[in-house]
């Protein structure tokens, strides 16, 4: 189009030739009209641009968050009081894409072998290593809610003629021996009682809820048993047994312990 002025107007004036049937022709239009075409034009534009960038701007905000989300739920997973707690919020973890997946298996991996070394290291803490039983700290641990006042009994247990054993037969034989007795005790005693071993050849049995008789008739089983047992080397052991039963309501299983 060219602008020119006809009669101090401004006017566009274009020409074309379309050869399908061989006419010439001419159009024009005042300059008004076409910057107003051209205006809106541009404003069309302008608000598409703006639609898509508003969109573009929205959806990729939406695409960063549903990514970034399963690896802020997996860094807070990190911060969970205990290992029970992480595991299981993992566990509920939508990691929908491919990398987020890997990166959940291998933390999952990783807090099982963590737990597995956990409950290994607390189960070494409070037992026993030669005879399998509770130690001082397990019995702790297990007779620590125990309240006052329920009526429990004790029963001490100490190996006679033990240090005779080491020095005739050897250690060994000895902690043999030892191990044996452990499973002696064990079998004669109930589902809820807790057995422990003291250090050296002391063993004690925490029976809750159980009677001076029942405590006596347990220990005398346990008596028994072990008299008829035919230990390594042909070896013959007895044992001495002491029991204390809760008679007062405020005492508690250190005063049981000492009147063993």
């Amino acid at each position: 189009m060219v602008p020119f002025f006809l009669r101090g107007i401004s006017i566009f004036f274009g020409y074309a030739h379309m050869k399908n049937t061989d006419w010439n022709v001419f159009v024009y239009s005042h300059a008004d009209n076409v910057t107003t075409i051209l205006i809106n034009y541009a404003k069309n534009v302008l608000v598409l641009l703006i639609v898509i960038i508003v969109v573009f701007s929205v959806a990729s905000y939406f695409i960063a968050s549903q990514i970034s989300i399963p690896l802020e739920n997996l860094a807070i997973s990190t911060n969970a009081k205990d290992i029970e707690s992480s595991l299981t919020y993992i566990k509920g973890i939508n990691a929908w894409y491919a990398e987020a997946d890997r990166l959940k298996k291998a933390l999952l991996t990783n807090v099982k072998v963590m737990m597995k070394r956990v409950n290994t290291l607390n189960e070494v803490a409070v037992k026993d290593p030669l005879t399998g039983v509770n130690n001082r700290l397990g019995f702790s641990n297990k007779t620590k809610d125990y309240t006052q006042g329920s009526g429990a009994s004790i029963i001490a247990i100490d190996v006679d003629f033990s240090k005779k054993i080491n020095d005739f037969f050897g250690h060994g034989v000895g902690d043999e021996v030892l191990i044996s007795l452990a499973h002696v005790i064990n079998s004669c005693c109930r589902s809820e009682d807790i057995v422990c071993r003291f250090g050296g050849e002391e063993f004690v049995i925490f029976l809750p809820n159980t009677s001076v008789v029942t405590a006596e008739r347990i220990a005398e089983r346990i008596r028994s048993v072990i008299e008829s047992t035919v230990f390594t080397n042909d070896l013959r052991v007895t044992i001495s047994a002491g029991v204390a039963t809760q008679t007062d309501p405020l005492s508690g299983i250190d005063f049981l312990l000492k009147k063993c």
